[in-house]
């Protein structure tokens, strides 16, 4: 029988229509415990489909012992799993300086930009990344809180650009910890996670708090239905426009 986490996977697989058989995918693994969760369930999942995995790591050169210590880590796994590796390092920091970005969307301009160059050299067809339900819901809010409007309101699409697959998007964090200590997963942790010097990390850990202990304790849920519901709508738009 499958585990409650694993039936979500293949379901938001499933709907999203994010997998064919004999797929070629590149997990983006930071050795954080949401990708780190996310590899151990495509290994599981990889001869139902046929799939052959790699797995990207990016050293951002911005935290060193911990970044060296995730490389590592990321490299033991994916020998355990025998999943072929890239490990690659640039400087984030220099980057977002020449280019005017914040060091959040240097570093996601750099992953996005390596991986897409990954792909086309090895033939991949699939690139996962392992944003979950509750990044989905901190998005909206974050878009509410800057006016944003239209298409972009639903916060985090399930599948980007025909290639890039988010399977874990109806996942709470919750049930990912749960999943991890239930199976013994080890795991890196992120201190920069805890610096409330960035805006998602402040909406994470004071604004979202905050609401669920004064306004609605469900108040990530009721986000999470109204992302659904508007992308649901711009999905119909579009195919009506088409």
């Amino acid at each position: 029988m499958k585990s409650s986490l694993k039936r979500r996977f293949l379901n938001t697989i499933t709907k999203h229509k994010m997998l064919n058989k004999g797929d070629c995918v590149l997990i983006s693994l930071s050795g954080g415990i949401d990708s780190t969760v996310m590899t151990y369930l495509f290994d599981e999942i990889r001869a139902e489909y046929g799939l052959t995995l790699y797995a990207f790591h990016l050293n951002h050169l911005l935290r060193p012992k911990e970044a060296e210590a995730e490389a590592e880590f990321v490299a033991r796994l994916c020998d355990e799993l025998k999943i072929e590796a890239f490990i690659k390092e640039c400087d984030v920091w220099g980057y977002s300086a020449r280019c005017g970005l914040s060091l959040q969307a240097a570093a996601r301009n750099i992953r996005y930009e390596l991986m897409n160059e990954i792909k086309s050299e090895h033939g991949i067809t699939k690139i996962a990344t392992a944003h979950n339900a509750g990044d989905r819901v901190e998005t909206v809010l974050m878009r509410l809180i800057r006016g944003t409007a239209g298409a972009h309101i639903s916060g985090i699409a399930p599948v980007r650009d025909m290639c890039i697959i988010r399977p874990m998007l109806d996942i709470f964090r919750t049930d990912i910890v749960e999943y991890a200590r239930g199976r013994g997963i080890a795991f890196m942790t992120d201190s920069s996670n805890a610096k409330t010097v960035y805006m998602r990390n402040q909406v994470r850990l004071e604004l979202l708090p905050h609401i669920r202990d004064n306004y609605n304790s469900n108040i990530d849920m009721s986000i999470l239905n109204f992302a659904r519901a508007a992308r649901a709508e711009e999905e119909y738009i579009a195919r009506k426009a088409d």
